[in-house]
């Protein structure tokens, strides 16, 4: 799937990517035809839409069937903001499982 998304957003502020922050901050091939090709798991791919809304938006609705996908999704784009709110889902849910 293409995607065209705003450089600025995702690269800067509190929801953006530090890795697409050093793609775009750095001379690179990607930089200069503004292009990024990511190969992603079909599962990781079904939750870009989501990690897009986060970044754009700031919102995220996390789900037992994609918060490990948006945290790998967070972990290798490294966007730490979206990772954290994954993992305190994470440590919710198993706290609430091993609780019951």
């Amino acid at each position: 799937e293409d995607y065209h998304l705003n450089k600025f957003i995702l690269s800067n502020g509190a929801r953006a990517s530090d890795y697409f922050h050093a793609q775009f901050s750095r001379e690179t091939l990607e930089s200069a035809t503004a292009t990024t090709i990511l190969e992603l798991s079909p599962v990781c791919a079904d939750c870009v839409p989501a990690l897009l809304d986060y970044m754009y938006e700031g919102t995220v609705e996390l789900e037992e069937c994609s918060v490990l996908p948006l945290l790998e999704l967070a972990r290798r784009l490294i966007v730490p903001a979206l990772g954290r709110q994954c993992d305190e889902w994470v440590t919710k849910a198993l706290n609430d499982s091993s609780g019951s």
